[in-house]
């Protein structure tokens, strides 16, 4: 069985705010944030470079929904110009995304692509709502937003921890 990293750093690239998660295996805590570009890039680079210097095992994940083979997000009812801010934004998170990840190549940090998980939860765009999430992922803040959801989601994922849902509640 390989070892697993000690840190593991998820990444959901957003246009204003990435969603940056931070999971410290063994204690299985995850701390949250939503920074823009230039701090997250700058947040990955410290955390990476204490990690190093500490003896510790770190992976950079970034979801790259890029590699999707189509992502579509429009209703029927949709007129041209929706569709057109929504294909804008899709397409300037997924540069976001690709961005971060040469930032990151040009600083000696190889980041792992990650593919989109599947959407399906209960919130909106089924999307997991931070009632779901904080079913298995112990002290999260009483509030995220959902970049630091999916960032923090992403990581306990990659980690294989165990996700356990009461469906009940």
């Amino acid at each position: 069985m390989a070892k697993k990293e000690d840190i593991i750093i998820a990444v959901d690239p957003d246009i204003e705010r990435n969603g940056l998660a931070v999971l410290k295996t063994a204690a299985h805590r995850v701390s949250v944030f939503a920074l823009p570009f230039a701090e997250c890039l700058e947040r990955i680079l410290l955390l990476v470079k204490a990690a190093k210097d500490e003896g510790q095992s770190i992976r950079v994940i970034v979801e790259a929904g890029w590699l999707n083979s189509a992502n579509w997000h429009f209703q029927r009812t949709d007129t041209r110009q929706k569709c057109v801010a929504i294909g804008r934004s899709v397409g300037m998170n997924h540069e976001c995304g690709i961005l971060l990840c040469e930032m990151l190549r040009y600083n000696g940090i190889e980041p792992m692509e990650f593919k989109p998980l599947e959407k399906h939860w209960q919130g909106i765009g089924r999307k997991i709502t931070q009632g779901e999430i904080t079913q298995f992922i112990p002290y999260l803040p009483t509030r995220t937003n959902q970049e630091e959801r999916d960032a923090a989601l992403i990581a306990w994922v990659y980690a294989g921890l165990p996700i356990r849902i009461n469906m009940n509640k």
